[in-house]
């Protein structure tokens, strides 16, 4: 068990105070001076009887008024270790989101999009604890995933990763993400010069934009490893046409519309083809200095792994362990005593009701007698 403060102990520790000294003088108050005053005092048979539901109420409330300061204390368990190094890096993985990853050409026939997800979640548990960031280019390039190590929040971009729709496309440019990934580079390299940094590219390659690949050289005095990674086949396939309106359970089918081009030959409408670049792909990964690797036939990503270098800013010798923090745990304990306290409070008020739509001749009656 170890405390993880979720708010400064100077706040805490003030707020225990007051509540201990406010918990004796409620009990000095009613225990001891209480018992003094004869008006107070209750019958002798009745006495034991009355100063436990009064120490009882004491202990019930206290406990209610306790337990968001343990929240606050942040109460933890060991939930597991890695090595220190992996804190260390600052990943981003810039993606492929342009209309020909839709190609379904990917194994078992699945879309290229589906490949490269796997990839990613694959690589980020690898590579746990580290800082990661989800960079996306079709049309535009956007960071889809600010630079985090909260696994939560990678899984959600990565669940939203998807081709883009057909109709926006403009063209595919491989190099559409380089003044960003250089960009994001350079300020990670800014914030934190200490810290290895990463970049996984993922794509096919192809280049459909009239204007000249931009070199990724200038990226590359900022990386320290990674890889360059393609999907897809030179054979090429269709591509699955995306409207925005596709099942949210099933948003890269492998069946469905398909896009289309003009023939130029027969003048006619025809399934367009996408075909994967790999020599484009090499290029990119010489300008970087990272090594490509063909990853259309998914499997195992431990050789890409390897050679991204990642490891040599991990010393395995070392451990960090990880704390899972317990505060829902007592937040639980909380919602029950105070669904506890409402229904007394809600009996009481109740009773009360009851108890004045007695009769007023009853009660003068009453008092009568009492006379």
């Amino acid at each position: 068990m170890k405390l993880q403060p979720l708010v400064p102990l100077w706040v805490v520790i003030p707020y225990v105070v007051a509540l201990v000294a406010a918990a004796g003088w409620y009990y000095w108050k009613t225990n001891i001076r209480g018992k003094d005053k004869k008006a107070s005092k209750p019958k002798v048979k009745d006495t034991r009887k009355w100063t436990q539901k009064v120490n009882w109420l004491l202990v019930r409330r206290g406990t209610l008024v306790m337990l968001p300061a343990l929240v606050a204390l942040g109460p933890s368990v060991q939930g597991g270790v890695s090595s220190p190094g992996v804190a260390n890096l600052d990943v981003i993985f810039a993606v492929d989101t342009t209309p020909s990853m839709a190609a379904a050409d990917y194994t078992e026939g699945l879309q290229r999009i589906e490949g490269a997800k796997q990839d990613l979640a694959l690589l980020a548990k690898q590579l746990e604890g580290a800082h990661f960031e989800v960079i996306s280019f079709d049309t535009e390039a956007n960071v889809v995933l600010p630079m985090t190590s909260d696994a939560t929040a990678f899984a959600s971009a990565l669940d939203g990763l998807a081709p883009q729709i057909s109709s926006y496309s403009q063209g595919s440019g491989i190099d559409k993400p380089l003044a960003l990934i250089t960009q994001e580079l350079k300020a990670s390299q800014d914030a934190f010069p200490d810290r290895f940094r990463l970049l996984f590219y993922l794509g096919d390659g192809e280049q459909t934009a009239e204007a000249k690949v931009t070199a990724f050289t200038p990226a590359a005095k900022y990386v320290n490893g990674g890889a360059v990674l393609g999907y897809g086949t030179a054979k090429g396939a269709q591509m699955i046409k995306r409207t925005g309106m596709e099942d949210p359970n099933n948003p890269s089918a492998t069946k469905g519309e398909v896009i289309t081009t003009i023939d130029e030959k027969t003048n006619t409408l025809v399934p367009a083809i996408s075909k994967l670049d790999a020599n484009a792909l090499k290029k990119i990964g010489t300008e970087l200095k990272l090594q490509y690797t063909d990853r259309n036939q998914g499997g195992p990503i431990t050789d890409v792994y390897q050679s991204s270098k990642a490891q040599l800013a991990i010393d395995k010798s070392q451990r960090v362990i990880h704390y899972l923090n317990l505060y829902w745990l007592i937040a639980a304990l909380y919602g029950g005593l105070l669904c506890w306290e409402l229904h007394i409070l809600v009996s009481r008020l109740i009773e009360v009701r009851n108890q004045s739509g007695v009769p007023v001749q009853a009660k003068k009656t009453g008092g009568n007698h009492g006379r």
